[in-house]
């Protein structure tokens, strides 16, 4: 995602599939309407060309959730960070979640060595620099 916002890629298709899209095939689905899109008009293309398909595939777009925006105005999320103006934040939401896990890991009382308390913390950071 950052480099093709780097690259110039400003208007991205932001669009959700009603309950549906936490069990997709992600990387199929982007195989098959996968697009960069660099103006209004491309943005509008593939929208309308990912409604054709979903439906056609029976499936229902959140009406809600999905709209186009404009990187370089608007932000949006994307698996757990934020993106506006060629930069990636994490979402506060991300963030909140990451700390908390942190949290439970590291306070005094947990009864584990501070080896232990490493070993499971760089888990955690693993997962959330990876």
């Amino acid at each position: 995602m950052d480099g093709l916002l780097k690259a110039g890629y400003t208007y991205v298709v932001d669009a959700d599939l009603k309950g549906y899209f936490d069990t997709i095939p992600h990387q199929r689905l982007m195989e098959h309407i996968g697009r960069k899109v660099s103006d209004a008009g491309e943005a509008q293309r593939a929208l309308d060309l990912i409604r054709r398909w979903t439906s056609e595939a029976g499936l229902t777009l959140h009406p809600e959730k999905t709209r186009i925006v404009n990187s370089l105005e608007t932000g949006f999320d994307f698996l757990g960070y934020h993106f506006v103006k060629h930069r990636r934040f994490p979402r506060r939401k991300s963030l909140a979640k990451f700390k908390a896990a942190i949290r439970a890991k590291t306070h005094r009382n947990n009864g584990h060595g501070l080896n232990e308390i490493i070993k499971r913390v760089n888990g955690t950071l693993r997962g959330w620099f990876e």
